[in-house]
Protein backbone atom coordinates (compact mmCIF):
# COMPACT_ATOMS: atom_id res chain seq x y z
CA UNK A 1 0.00 0.00 0.00
CA UNK A 2 1.60 3.21 -0.91
CA UNK A 3 1.15 6.31 1.43
CA UNK A 4 0.64 8.92 -0.95
CA UNK A 5 2.82 12.67 -0.71
CA UNK A 6 3.98 15.04 -3.13
CA UNK A 7 7.12 16.07 -1.29
CA UNK A 8 10.26 15.42 -2.43
CA UNK A 9 14.21 15.31 -1.64
CA UNK A 10 16.81 15.52 -2.77
CA UNK A 11 17.42 11.64 -3.72
CA UNK A 12 13.95 12.47 -5.68
CA UNK A 13 15.67 15.49 -7.44
CA UNK A 14 19.44 13.39 -8.21
CA UNK A 15 16.98 10.76 -9.95
CA UNK A 16 15.93 13.46 -12.79
CA UNK A 17 17.79 12.75 -16.23
CA UNK A 18 18.86 9.52 -15.10
CA UNK A 19 18.70 6.45 -17.31
CA UNK A 20 17.95 3.55 -15.72
CA UNK A 21 17.49 -0.16 -17.01
CA UNK A 22 19.22 1.34 -19.88
CA UNK A 23 16.57 2.89 -22.15
CA UNK A 24 14.01 4.64 -19.13
CA UNK A 25 14.77 8.78 -18.61
CA UNK A 26 13.26 10.08 -15.32
CA UNK A 27 11.93 13.27 -16.32
CA UNK A 28 9.68 14.26 -13.09
CA UNK A 29 8.78 13.42 -9.65
CA UNK A 30 4.78 12.06 -9.19
CA UNK A 31 5.09 10.98 -5.29
CA UNK A 32 6.16 8.94 -2.70
CA UNK A 33 5.36 6.45 -0.39
CA UNK A 34 7.50 4.99 2.57
CA UNK A 35 9.45 1.94 1.11
CA UNK A 36 9.24 4.23 -2.64
CA UNK A 37 9.16 7.10 -5.04
CA UNK A 38 7.35 7.24 -8.17
CA UNK A 39 8.91 9.02 -11.62
CA UNK A 40 7.50 10.19 -14.30
CA UNK A 41 9.94 8.52 -17.17
CA UNK A 42 10.34 8.23 -21.12
CA UNK A 43 11.78 5.98 -22.95
CA UNK A 44 14.59 5.80 -25.52
CA UNK A 45 12.28 5.17 -28.21
CA UNK A 46 9.53 8.24 -26.76
CA UNK A 47 7.13 6.00 -24.81
CA UNK A 48 5.71 7.39 -21.18
CA UNK A 49 5.41 5.50 -18.24
CA UNK A 50 5.59 5.88 -14.63
CA UNK A 51 8.59 4.16 -12.32
CA UNK A 52 7.79 3.08 -9.13
CA UNK A 53 11.77 2.77 -7.45
CA UNK A 54 12.22 1.71 -3.66
CA UNK A 55 13.88 4.22 -1.65
CA UNK A 56 18.04 3.80 -1.32
CA UNK A 57 17.34 3.74 2.41
CA UNK A 58 15.27 0.13 1.33
CA UNK A 59 17.66 -1.60 -1.14
CA UNK A 60 18.52 -3.70 0.79
CA UNK A 61 15.86 -4.10 2.54
CA UNK A 62 14.61 -7.81 1.60
CA UNK A 63 10.94 -7.40 2.62
CA UNK A 64 10.84 -4.15 0.69
CA UNK A 65 12.17 -5.79 -2.05
CA UNK A 66 10.00 -8.88 -1.65
CA UNK A 67 7.08 -6.92 -1.87
CA UNK A 68 7.82 -4.72 -4.62
CA UNK A 69 8.75 -8.17 -6.74
CA UNK A 70 5.23 -9.96 -5.48
CA UNK A 71 3.44 -6.98 -6.95
CA UNK A 72 4.67 -6.63 -10.03
CA UNK A 73 4.63 -10.82 -10.08
CA UNK A 74 0.30 -10.39 -9.24
CA UNK A 75 -0.32 -7.59 -11.64
CA UNK A 76 1.52 -9.69 -14.55
CA UNK A 77 -0.49 -12.83 -13.70
CA UNK A 78 -4.14 -11.25 -14.87
CA UNK A 79 -4.40 -9.42 -18.48
CA UNK A 80 -7.03 -7.05 -18.45
CA UNK A 81 -7.52 -3.65 -19.51
CA UNK A 82 -8.64 -2.48 -16.45
CA UNK A 83 -5.72 -3.43 -14.44
CA UNK A 84 -2.84 -1.30 -14.81
CA UNK A 85 0.02 -2.97 -16.44
CA UNK A 86 3.73 -3.53 -15.50
CA UNK A 87 5.95 -2.72 -18.62
CA UNK A 88 9.26 -3.74 -17.53
CA UNK A 89 11.43 -4.19 -14.11
CA UNK A 90 14.68 -3.65 -12.95
CA UNK A 91 17.84 -2.20 -10.78
CA UNK A 92 19.69 0.81 -10.73
CA UNK A 93 23.40 1.67 -10.79
CA UNK A 94 23.22 2.14 -6.79
CA UNK A 95 21.25 -1.06 -6.52
CA UNK A 96 17.55 -0.12 -5.91
CA UNK A 97 14.60 -2.37 -7.79
CA UNK A 98 12.12 -0.54 -9.61
CA UNK A 99 9.05 -0.95 -11.51
CA UNK A 100 7.86 0.78 -14.70
CA UNK A 101 4.30 0.93 -14.95
CA UNK A 102 1.74 2.21 -17.31
CA UNK A 103 1.43 5.57 -17.14
CA UNK A 104 -2.73 6.67 -16.91
CA UNK A 105 -3.53 10.57 -17.68
CA UNK A 106 -6.03 11.40 -15.70
CA UNK A 107 -7.54 12.02 -12.08
CA UNK A 108 -8.58 9.24 -9.09
CA UNK A 109 -11.73 8.47 -8.45
CA UNK A 110 -11.77 10.33 -5.15
CA UNK A 111 -10.43 13.40 -7.02
CA UNK A 112 -13.64 12.97 -9.35
CA UNK A 113 -15.56 12.65 -6.25
CA UNK A 114 -14.62 15.80 -4.73
CA UNK A 115 -14.95 17.74 -7.97
CA UNK A 116 -18.38 16.40 -7.98
CA UNK A 117 -19.25 18.12 -4.64
CA UNK A 118 -18.49 15.01 -2.37
CA UNK A 119 -20.88 12.93 -4.61
CA UNK A 120 -20.64 11.18 -7.52
CA UNK A 121 -23.88 11.05 -9.94
CA UNK A 122 -25.77 8.03 -10.40
CA UNK A 123 -24.72 7.22 -14.00
CA UNK A 124 -20.97 7.69 -13.16
CA UNK A 125 -21.18 5.64 -10.68
CA UNK A 126 -22.97 2.81 -12.58
CA UNK A 127 -19.86 3.52 -15.36
CA UNK A 128 -17.32 2.70 -12.87
CA UNK A 129 -18.30 0.40 -10.50
CA UNK A 130 -19.41 -2.45 -13.84
CA UNK A 131 -15.61 -1.46 -14.66
CA UNK A 132 -14.30 -2.50 -11.77
CA UNK A 133 -16.31 -5.55 -11.40
CA UNK A 134 -14.82 -6.98 -14.66
CA UNK A 135 -11.42 -5.87 -13.67
CA UNK A 136 -11.91 -7.42 -10.30
CA UNK A 137 -13.61 -10.89 -11.87
CA UNK A 138 -10.58 -11.02 -14.40
CA UNK A 139 -8.08 -10.67 -11.07
CA UNK A 140 -10.17 -13.11 -8.94
CA UNK A 141 -10.07 -15.75 -11.82
CA UNK A 142 -6.52 -15.44 -11.19
CA UNK A 143 -6.45 -16.79 -7.74
CA UNK A 144 -5.64 -12.73 -6.32
CA UNK A 145 -7.55 -10.68 -3.86
CA UNK A 146 -6.64 -7.11 -4.14
CA UNK A 147 -7.16 -6.43 -0.04
CA UNK A 148 -7.18 -2.42 -0.82
CA UNK A 149 -9.92 -1.17 -2.79
CA UNK A 150 -10.59 2.31 -2.32
CA UNK A 151 -11.49 5.49 -4.63
CA UNK A 152 -7.47 6.66 -4.52
CA UNK A 153 -6.43 3.29 -6.35
CA UNK A 154 -8.87 3.52 -8.91
CA UNK A 155 -7.52 6.20 -12.18
CA UNK A 156 -9.91 7.58 -14.78
CA UNK A 157 -8.16 8.38 -17.96
CA UNK A 158 -8.70 10.67 -20.33
CA UNK A 159 -9.51 8.01 -23.18
CA UNK A 160 -11.76 6.69 -21.08
CA UNK A 161 -9.90 4.17 -19.25
CA UNK A 162 -11.02 3.51 -15.62
CA UNK A 163 -7.92 1.81 -14.37
CA UNK A 164 -7.45 -0.37 -10.89
CA UNK A 165 -3.74 -0.09 -9.11
CA UNK A 166 -1.69 -0.61 -6.52
CA UNK A 167 -1.24 -4.20 -5.74
CA UNK A 168 1.08 -3.74 -2.66
CA UNK A 169 -1.23 -5.71 -0.76
CA UNK A 170 -2.48 -7.94 -3.12
CA UNK A 171 -2.31 -11.59 -1.71
CA UNK A 172 -3.19 -15.39 -3.39
CA UNK A 173 -6.34 -16.66 -2.04
CA UNK A 174 -5.94 -19.08 0.46
CA UNK A 175 -1.82 -18.16 0.72
CA UNK A 176 -0.66 -18.21 4.65
CA UNK A 177 0.91 -14.90 5.39
CA UNK A 178 4.42 -15.01 5.35
CA UNK A 179 4.33 -12.63 8.21
CA UNK A 180 1.99 -12.80 11.34
CA UNK A 181 -0.37 -9.58 10.79
CA UNK A 182 -0.26 -8.34 13.38
CA UNK A 183 -0.63 -4.93 12.14
CA UNK A 184 -3.54 -4.71 9.91
CA UNK A 185 -3.35 -3.86 6.81
CA UNK A 186 -5.58 -2.06 4.64
CA UNK A 187 -7.73 1.57 4.68
CA UNK A 188 -10.37 1.10 7.45
CA UNK A 189 -13.14 2.31 5.73
CA UNK A 190 -12.82 -0.38 2.61
CA UNK A 191 -12.03 -2.89 4.67
CA UNK A 192 -14.26 -6.29 5.03
CA UNK A 193 -15.08 -7.51 8.60
CA UNK A 194 -12.39 -10.48 8.13
CA UNK A 195 -9.85 -8.01 7.52
CA UNK A 196 -10.50 -5.84 10.38
CA UNK A 197 -10.61 -8.85 12.58
CA UNK A 198 -7.49 -9.82 11.10
CA UNK A 199 -8.43 -12.74 9.69
CA UNK A 200 -6.05 -12.02 6.45
CA UNK A 201 -5.76 -15.50 5.28
CA UNK A 202 -9.52 -15.82 4.86
CA UNK A 203 -9.72 -13.08 2.66
CA UNK A 204 -11.55 -14.12 -1.12
CA UNK A 205 -13.13 -12.64 -3.50
CA UNK A 206 -16.23 -12.39 -1.12
CA UNK A 207 -13.95 -10.01 0.70
CA UNK A 208 -13.40 -7.47 -2.48
CA UNK A 209 -16.91 -7.89 -2.87
CA UNK A 210 -17.93 -6.40 0.08
CA UNK A 211 -14.51 -3.62 -0.09
CA UNK A 212 -16.25 -2.85 -3.94
CA UNK A 213 -19.63 -2.07 -1.71
CA UNK A 214 -18.16 0.71 0.37
CA UNK A 215 -16.44 2.10 -2.70
CA UNK A 216 -19.77 2.50 -4.13
CA UNK A 217 -21.59 3.61 -1.32
CA UNK A 218 -19.30 5.88 -0.46
CA UNK A 219 -18.60 7.12 -3.65
CA UNK A 220 -22.72 7.23 -3.74
CA UNK A 221 -23.22 9.28 -0.74
CA UNK A 222 -20.19 11.10 0.11
CA UNK A 223 -20.19 9.18 3.84
CA UNK A 224 -17.86 5.56 4.43
CA UNK A 225 -20.04 2.83 5.72
CA UNK A 226 -19.24 3.09 9.14
CA UNK A 227 -18.44 6.96 10.57
CA UNK A 228 -16.07 7.65 13.13
CA UNK A 229 -13.94 10.25 14.49
CA UNK A 230 -10.59 8.24 13.87
CA UNK A 231 -9.71 5.26 11.91
CA UNK A 232 -9.62 3.00 15.25
CA UNK A 233 -13.23 3.43 15.56
CA UNK A 234 -14.14 2.84 11.91
CA UNK A 235 -12.63 -0.50 12.76
CA UNK A 236 -13.87 -1.38 15.18
CA UNK A 237 -17.12 -0.85 14.03
CA UNK A 238 -16.57 -2.97 10.94
CA UNK A 239 -15.23 -5.82 12.98
CA UNK A 240 -18.22 -5.69 15.07
CA UNK A 241 -21.37 -4.27 13.03
CA UNK A 242 -23.29 -5.04 10.31
CA UNK A 243 -23.08 -2.18 7.89
CA UNK A 244 -26.25 0.40 7.50
CA UNK A 245 -28.10 0.42 4.34
CA UNK A 246 -27.65 2.06 1.60
CA UNK A 247 -31.01 4.00 1.70
CA UNK A 248 -30.84 5.28 4.99
CA UNK A 249 -27.99 7.70 3.14
CA UNK A 250 -29.41 8.10 0.21
CA UNK A 251 -33.04 7.37 0.14
CA UNK A 252 -33.28 9.20 -3.36
CA UNK A 253 -31.46 5.92 -5.37
CA UNK A 254 -33.29 3.02 -7.32
CA UNK A 255 -34.04 0.12 -4.91
CA UNK A 256 -32.37 -2.37 -7.45
CA UNK A 257 -29.20 -0.33 -6.93
CA UNK A 258 -29.33 -0.34 -2.89
CA UNK A 259 -30.03 -3.79 -3.20
CA UNK A 260 -26.57 -4.84 -4.98
CA UNK A 261 -24.60 -2.39 -2.46
CA UNK A 262 -26.20 -3.57 0.21
CA UNK A 263 -25.69 -7.09 -0.15
CA UNK A 264 -22.26 -6.55 -0.74
CA UNK A 265 -21.73 -5.50 2.38
CA UNK A 266 -23.32 -8.12 4.43
CA UNK A 267 -21.43 -8.88 7.35
CA UNK A 268 -20.92 -12.93 6.45
CA UNK A 269 -19.24 -13.87 3.72
CA UNK A 270 -21.84 -16.37 2.61
CA UNK A 271 -24.53 -14.04 2.90
CA UNK A 272 -22.68 -11.25 0.27
CA UNK A 273 -22.57 -12.07 -3.61
CA UNK A 274 -21.00 -15.45 -4.45
CA UNK A 275 -18.67 -13.80 -6.73
CA UNK A 276 -17.91 -10.33 -8.76
CA UNK A 277 -20.07 -11.45 -11.43
CA UNK A 278 -23.14 -12.54 -9.73
CA UNK A 279 -22.36 -8.56 -8.25
CA UNK A 280 -21.96 -7.60 -11.74
CA UNK A 281 -25.31 -9.37 -12.94
CA UNK A 282 -27.16 -7.91 -11.04
CA UNK A 283 -25.98 -4.39 -11.02
CA UNK A 284 -26.42 -4.89 -14.74
CA UNK A 285 -29.75 -5.72 -14.39
CA UNK A 286 -30.61 -2.66 -12.40
CA UNK A 287 -30.12 -0.55 -15.32
CA UNK A 288 -34.01 -0.49 -16.14
CA UNK A 289 -34.60 1.06 -12.95
CA UNK A 290 -31.71 3.75 -13.51
CA UNK A 291 -31.75 4.69 -16.58
CA UNK A 292 -35.01 6.82 -16.26
CA UNK A 293 -33.07 8.93 -13.52
CA UNK A 294 -30.72 10.03 -15.92
CA UNK A 295 -30.86 13.63 -17.10
CA UNK A 296 -31.97 12.82 -21.11
CA UNK A 297 -28.71 14.48 -21.82
CA UNK A 298 -26.56 12.01 -20.55
CA UNK A 299 -28.61 8.98 -20.74
CA UNK A 300 -27.58 6.06 -22.67
CA UNK A 301 -28.94 5.24 -25.71
CA UNK A 302 -30.69 1.44 -26.21
CA UNK A 303 -27.88 1.46 -29.59
CA UNK A 304 -25.25 1.43 -26.75
CA UNK A 305 -26.39 -1.19 -24.79
CA UNK A 306 -26.05 -3.87 -27.53
CA UNK A 307 -24.55 -6.59 -26.02
CA UNK A 308 -21.08 -7.84 -26.57
CA UNK A 309 -19.83 -4.31 -28.27
CA UNK A 310 -18.58 -1.77 -26.19
CA UNK A 311 -20.69 0.65 -24.31
CA UNK A 312 -19.71 4.34 -24.51
CA UNK A 313 -20.74 6.46 -21.40
CA UNK A 314 -19.95 10.24 -22.05
CA UNK A 315 -19.99 11.43 -19.16
CA UNK A 316 -19.26 15.74 -19.11
CA UNK A 317 -16.23 16.54 -17.51
CA UNK A 318 -16.30 18.31 -14.06
CA UNK A 319 -14.83 22.18 -13.58
CA UNK A 320 -11.47 22.64 -12.96
CA UNK A 321 -10.27 20.42 -10.39
CA UNK A 322 -9.33 22.63 -6.52
CA UNK A 323 -6.00 22.16 -5.63
CA UNK A 324 -6.16 19.48 -2.76
CA UNK A 325 -3.53 19.00 0.26
CA UNK A 326 -2.02 15.51 0.17
CA UNK A 327 -0.24 13.97 2.39
CA UNK A 328 0.92 10.50 3.83
CA UNK A 329 -1.56 7.63 3.24
CA UNK A 330 -4.90 6.69 3.32
CA UNK A 331 -8.24 7.18 4.87
CA UNK A 332 -11.23 9.36 3.73
CA UNK A 333 -12.57 11.48 6.25
CA UNK A 334 -15.44 9.80 7.95
CA UNK A 335 -18.18 12.65 6.99
CA UNK A 336 -18.77 14.31 3.89
CA UNK A 337 -18.31 17.59 4.81
CA UNK A 338 -14.26 17.10 5.63
CA UNK A 339 -12.30 16.88 2.56
CA UNK A 340 -10.57 13.70 2.21
CA UNK A 341 -7.25 13.79 3.70
CA UNK A 342 -4.21 10.67 3.99
CA UNK A 343 -3.39 9.37 7.19
CA UNK A 344 0.50 7.98 8.07
CA UNK A 345 1.31 4.84 7.82
CA UNK A 346 1.86 5.02 11.84
CA UNK A 347 -1.88 4.53 11.67
CA UNK A 348 -1.40 1.08 11.04
CA UNK A 349 0.40 0.56 14.10
CA UNK A 350 -2.34 2.03 16.36
CA UNK A 351 -4.59 -0.82 14.28
CA UNK A 352 -2.74 -3.41 16.17
CA UNK A 353 -4.54 -2.63 19.58
CA UNK A 354 -8.37 -1.77 17.37
CA UNK A 355 -7.70 -5.24 15.97
CA UNK A 356 -7.31 -6.85 19.16
CA UNK A 357 -10.27 -5.67 21.09
CA UNK A 358 -12.21 -6.03 17.73
CA UNK A 359 -11.18 -9.48 17.31
CA UNK A 360 -12.61 -10.43 20.70
CA UNK A 361 -16.14 -7.85 20.21
CA UNK A 362 -16.45 -9.65 17.04
CA UNK A 363 -15.59 -13.10 17.18
CA UNK A 364 -17.94 -13.47 20.55
CA UNK A 365 -20.77 -11.67 19.11
CA UNK A 366 -20.78 -13.86 15.89
CA UNK A 367 -19.86 -17.19 17.56
CA UNK A 368 -22.81 -16.65 19.87
CA UNK A 369 -25.47 -15.85 17.05
CA UNK A 370 -24.30 -17.52 14.19
CA UNK A 371 -22.08 -20.38 15.15
CA UNK A 372 -19.35 -19.44 12.64
CA UNK A 373 -18.28 -16.22 11.42
CA UNK A 374 -16.66 -17.92 8.13
CA UNK A 375 -19.11 -20.87 6.61
CA UNK A 376 -17.34 -22.47 3.78
CA UNK A 377 -18.44 -20.95 0.23
CA UNK A 378 -20.54 -23.87 -0.27
CA UNK A 379 -23.33 -21.97 1.60
CA UNK A 380 -23.17 -19.29 -0.35
CA UNK A 381 -26.59 -18.99 -1.47
CA UNK A 382 -25.79 -17.13 -5.05
CA UNK A 383 -24.54 -19.23 -7.90
CA UNK A 384 -21.65 -18.16 -10.04
CA UNK A 385 -22.77 -17.16 -13.13
CA UNK A 386 -20.78 -16.97 -16.59
CA UNK A 387 -18.99 -13.63 -17.47
CA UNK A 388 -21.34 -10.93 -18.51
CA UNK A 389 -20.93 -9.33 -21.83
CA UNK A 390 -17.98 -6.44 -22.07
CA UNK A 391 -18.88 -2.99 -21.13
CA UNK A 392 -16.15 -0.11 -21.57
CA UNK A 393 -17.39 3.35 -19.70
CA UNK A 394 -15.44 6.90 -21.75
CA UNK A 395 -15.30 9.84 -19.66
CA UNK A 396 -15.22 12.39 -21.63
CA UNK A 397 -11.84 14.54 -22.25
CA UNK A 398 -10.30 16.32 -19.14
CA UNK A 399 -8.87 19.63 -19.11
CA UNK A 400 -4.83 19.29 -19.34
CA UNK A 401 -4.49 21.41 -16.49
CA UNK A 402 -5.78 18.65 -14.23
CA UNK A 403 -2.25 16.96 -15.21
CA UNK A 404 -1.60 12.90 -15.45
CA UNK A 405 -1.41 10.36 -13.15
CA UNK A 406 0.46 7.70 -12.71
CA UNK A 407 -0.62 3.68 -12.47
CA UNK A 408 1.41 3.07 -9.22
CA UNK A 409 0.02 6.55 -7.30
CA UNK A 410 -2.13 8.78 -9.10
CA UNK A 411 -0.49 12.58 -8.29
CA UNK A 412 -0.20 15.28 -10.40
CA UNK A 413 2.69 15.41 -13.37
CA UNK A 414 3.16 18.83 -12.81
CA UNK A 415 6.54 18.79 -10.66
CA UNK A 416 9.18 20.89 -12.42
CA UNK A 417 12.05 19.59 -13.65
Amino acid sequence: MMSHTTRRSREDERRFGVVVGGKWRIDGFLGKGSTSSIYSATHERGARAAIKMLHASRARDEHAVRELLDEARLARAVDHPGIVRVIDDGVTEDRCRFLVLELVDGPTLEERREARGGRLPLHEAIAVGDALMSALAALHDAGIVHRDLKPDNVLLGRDGAIKLIDFGLAREMGASAERAEALLVGTPSFMPPEQALGFSERMDARSDVWALGALLFYVLTGQTVHEGKHSRAIVLATASTPARSLATVAPDLPPAIVEVVDRALRFRRAERWADMRAMQHAWRAAYPDWLPTIPPDTRLSEASLVVGTPMSLVIPGPPKMPEVETAVSADPAPRSTIPSRHRSERTKARLFFAGLVAATAGAVTWAAENGSLFPSATNASVTSLAPPPPVTATFAAWPAELGAHDAGLGQRDGSPL
